[in-house]
């Protein structure tokens, strides 16, 4: 399609107040893509997420921490809504500030908001999640993974096309004036912003600051700058909204037809996954139990227990042929029955991360790239891995051997 014609936008009355926006030149490149924006439902959500990619707890190796979401529909309360400071939940209509200051609070932000989704979905079968970037389904997806929970909610929202990028849709359809095109940046195309020509604050830093002053003493500080992040955040959700009316606002003025109005499929065209979901799996939870806690440090064999739970929802997390499934869960099975000790498998000391065991106690011949191993040593090797482990298939003779290898 040829570009529309250079013009400028406007958010259509309310908003902001301040100073009035410079002047952004558009054109719509790509009107089809435009078209794709679903249509508004009253159950849509604008979320946006804040994290600290350097935040650690003492004496562990995981990094970063998604210390905010924030949640805004359609009809909750306008701009400048009062945020309360310590991150509980205003009023169901109104936006909603969630918080995380350790891994368990963490972990239990994870659980309200993919709880406050599934419900949201339920409730509004049509509805989108809109944000603006990349950062939010991956954000989401590294949480579910980390914490083993909400995996099923997360996996159905990105696979069912809930998640709605706004960034994507405006680099593919609109080219702008602007240098670069942050949420900010497209702020003057549809609304009056307050934030127009102001320096992005770095959540980054933000948050670390806040922090010093917490563990300064200045709790007021503290309070404050939570309150100020808050409100920054919120007002983030509340110009992905606009942006999403000014794009949908463009398909009329262009010879395509929107996209239907039409319940999203709760299969997401894929053939519904059998089995409870891991927070309902009598195993999983088992595997979890011996696994100790997801914040602390673990020991080896708390380490495999946590790799064996992850495993059994691979299926289900990624819509995987359940082919293997059921080995996995007869795995888990023979685990648990001698749990809490982990029993003597191959597959057990894969997850220990153990070099195999050999019938001779002696390390198998390192076939590495630019190693000399002839045939002759890895047969041996493969020889002497059976009936290495108790209940191991039987070694074929030495004669069936050698007759392969005549023929090979």
């Amino acid at each position: 399609a040829s570009p529309a014609p250079l013009g400028d936008g406007g958010w259509g009355g309310g908003g902001w107040a301040g100073s009035a926006p410079h002047r952004v030149e558009h054109a719509v490149v790509a009107p089809e893509v435009l078209a794709t924006i679903p249509p508004a439902d009253p159950g849509d959500l604008m979320l946006q997420t804040r994290a600290d990619p350097q935040w650690a707890e003492r004496r562990s190796s995981h990094w970063g921490l998604t210390y905010l979401v924030t949640m805004v529909t359609p009809t909750s309360s306008g701009p400048g809504t009062g945020i309360d400071p310590d991150g509980m939940r205003t009023a169901a209509s109104g936006p909603r500030t969630l918080w995380a200051h350790d891994r368990a609070q963490e972990r239990q932000l994870l659980l309200d908001v993919v709880e406050h989704l599934d419900e949201q979905c339920r409730r509004h079968p049509g509805m989108h999640v809109y944000h603006f970037g990349p950062h939010v389904p991956r954000t989401l997806r590294a949480l579910a993974g980390r914490h083993g929970v909400g995996e099923e909610v997360v996996t159905r929202l990105t696979r069912d096309g809930v998640l709605v990028d706004l960034e994507a849709l405006t680099r593919a359809a609109v080219v702008t004036g602007q240098p670069t095109e942050t949420l900010e940046d497209l702020e003057p195309l549809h609304m009056p912003s307050a934030r127009s020509g102001r320096v992005p604050a770095d959540p980054v830093l933000e948050y670390a600051e806040a922090c010093t002053m917490r563990d300064n003493g200045d709790v007021s500080g503290w309070d404050q700058r939570l309150a100020e992040i808050a409100a920054d955040a919120v007002e983030d959700c509340w110009s992905v909204r606009g942006l999403r009316d000014w794009l949908t606002g463009l398909v009329p003025g262009h010879d395509v037809a929107p996209a239907p109005s039409v319940a999203a499929d709760p299969t997401g065209g894929h053939p519904a996954q059998t089995g409870p979901a891991p927070e309902q799996d009598a195993l999983t939870q088992t595997c979890l139990f011996w696994a100790g806690s997801p914040t602390g440090p673990r020991s080896p064999d708390q380490q495999a227990w946590a790799m064996l739970a992850a495993a059994l929802g691979y299926h289900r997390r990624e819509n995987a042929p359940t082919a293997g499934a059921g080995a996995l869960r007869q795995l888990a099975g023979r685990v648990v029955a001698h749990a809490p000790r982990l029993p003597e498998e191959p597959a057990v000391d894969l997850l220990l991360r153990r070099r195999p065991r050999t019938r001779s106690g002696h390390p198998l011949p390192e076939a590495s790239p630019g190693t000399d191993v002839d045939l002759a040593t890895l047969l041996a090797g493969l020889n002497d891995l059976d009936r290495s482990y108790p209940h191991s298939p039987t070694p074929c003779p030495a004669s069936a051997a050698s007759t392969r290898t005549d023929h090979s």
